[in-house]
């Protein structure tokens, strides 16, 4: 049924097909159920060319060509208004982190078509548990295995703070804040002084670790949300200026990514993701990481992300860990490759 409906639609609309069944086990009915679309207009196939329907009571009529350029120009002004919408979620979640001495790796998501979270005491109780629930299914255990989160409310939205400062109320650690339409904004620290003599360096392991943590996080809320289709994402490193960054090497040393330059500037890197196979599928969760981090590693003069290879599998010779681990608890449902990048 979705390849009758992908045959004669353009833009293909995201649908659902549904088995209903009767009384009769062996007698039912298919319902296919479409979503409101961000892509509309939708042009259906009609003799040898295209025509744009539109429902008219209980008949259908044809748009005519003045209509259809309208709905393309409303398409467009929907994009800008997401776009917008998606610097909101990330500027105001970074003016709750506290940037002394420290380096955040900052992303924000905004669905394509809205949901609806209730935001009640219940619901408050509830986001803790799930949140938990949700990152031990994460690269070695994700930001709250450790942080222990505990649920608040801000406008439209809840939040999970892990380390408020008692004075400023700034956030000192992961944090996170989740509205009520099914947009998010996650946070983790990739780097901190704690007031030494150091130059600020950044393990390009973390970024890896950190995106995955955050991406999947952030979409599953999307879903939870009663949020639907894809989304945009903005990801970005704030704080300290310049940073290095380094890679492991061998029983904890570190040395400076080849090729690579200090950044000095705040470079957001800004896409489009599929959220719900992003969800439901580890191989595209590490396929959107390496497209969302290379902007950033990019700033540093480092060309891609190589601990994910373009099939989205992760190289294992990459990783380095204090100790061994068994890969497939660390990072489960995870393909994962031999080869070496050199």
């Amino acid at each position: 049924m979705r390849q009758v409906v992908a045959s004669l639609v353009a833009p293909v609309p995201m649908c659902e097909v549904r088995r209903i069944h009767g009384a009769d086990a062996n007698r039912g009915f298919f319902a296919l159920l479409v979503a409101r679309s961000p892509w509309r207009p939708h042009a259906v196939r009609v003799g040898e060319g295209f025509r744009y329907p539109r429902r008219d009571g209980p008949h259908i009529r044809y748009l005519s060509e003045q209509e259809v350029a309208d709905a393309y120009r409303n398409r467009f002004s929907e994009a800008r208004i997401q776009l917008d919408r998606l610097d909101i979620v990330l500027n105001e979640g970074i003016d709750r982190l506290e940037m002394t001495d420290t380096i955040w790796l900052c992303t924000a998501i905004v669905p394509m078509l809205e949901g609806r979270m209730e935001i009640t005491l219940r619901e408050m109780k509830e986001v803790r548990g799930w949140a938990l629930q949700y990152q031990s299914r994460i690269l070695g255990g994700g930001a709250w295995a450790a942080e222990r989160p505990e649920p608040g409310v801000g406008i439209r939205r809840l939040t999970l703070e892990s380390a408020p400062d008692r004075e400023t109320g700034k956030q000192r650690s992961a944090y996170a804040e989740l509205h009520r339409d099914g947009a998010g904004f996650m946070a983790l620290p990739v780097w901190r002084g704690w007031g030494k003599d150091e130059s600020p360096r950044i393990r390009d392991q973390r970024l890896v670790e950190g995106a995955a943590d955050m991406l999947g996080f952030l979409v599953h809320h999307q879903a939870r949300s009663g949020a639907a289709g894809d989304a945009l994402v903005a990801m970005a490193i704030i704080g300290t200026r310049p940073v290095e960054l380094v890679h492991d090497r061998h029983m904890g040393l570190v040395q400076r990514v080849s090729g690579s330059r200090p950044l000095a500037e705040t470079i957001t890197s800004r896409h489009s993701i599929a959220s719900e196979a992003i969800r439901t599928d580890p191989q595209e969760l590490a396929s959107a990481v390496r497209v969302v981090l290379a902007d950033l590693l990019q700033g540093f003069g480092v060309p891609e992300c190589l601990h994910i290879t373009p099939q989205g599998e992760l190289r294992r010779p990459m990783f380095r860990f204090a100790q061994p681990i068994n890969w497939d608890t660390w990072a489960p449902g995870f393909l994962l490759s031999e080869e070496n990048p050199g």
